[in-house]
């Protein structure tokens, strides 16, 4: 939901066009309106999460005025607002500040390599800003939230439209 994820999405979108659906020419592209939200800090502090609530709810009743095909969020923290689950990660706060470094970067790798040892067989980046500090390539297999939710919104966009054509 910050605006490094959803620049980060957007990115990545139009990546995977070209990788995976050959996009070349902007006709080709899918039409994708990127709407960054100032929601306040609602992961850290409780005070904000009604505000943070009314404002997305705002927000999505208006893209519905627009007739939008598909609406996603790049932030899988946001379920925090609907059934009060607590994540508190100093990575993700760091990210959403705008703190992006590499020794977050290396807190992750020590949490991986962690995993990795107790045997794991995949790394989940289940939040949509840990991508901005993980490497890319890593010695497991890595499952990409902002990838694979890119990927889900190529598929229904290029199945549509070559329904349509």
């Amino acid at each position: 939901m910050g605006p490094q994820a959803g620049g980060y999405l957007y990115n990545t979108l139009m990546n995977m066009a070209v990788r995976e659906y050959g996009a070349r020419s902007n006709d080709s592209f899918p039409e994708v309106i990127l709407h960054s939200i100032p929601v306040p800090d609602f992961i850290s502090s409780d005070k904000n999460k009604g505000r943070a609530l009314t404002m997305l709810k705002k927000r999505i009743r208006k893209m519905g005025r627009l007739n939008v095909a598909y609406l996603s969020i790049a932030c899988n923290t946001a379920h925090v607002l609907m059934n009060e689950l607590r994540i508190i990660e100093n990575i993700v706060r760091n990210i959403l500040q705008g703190k992006v470094s590499l020794a977050d970067g290396k807190k992750l790798m020590v949490i991986a390599n962690y995993l990795r040892q107790k045997g794991a067989q995949v790394i989940i980046l289940g939040c949509t800003e840990l991508p901005l500090v993980f490497p890319s390539k890593y010695g497991l297999p890595i499952y990409n939230s902002v990838e694979i939710l890119a990927r889900a919104l190529l598929q229904k966009y290029y199945k549509q439209n070559t329904i349509r054509q």
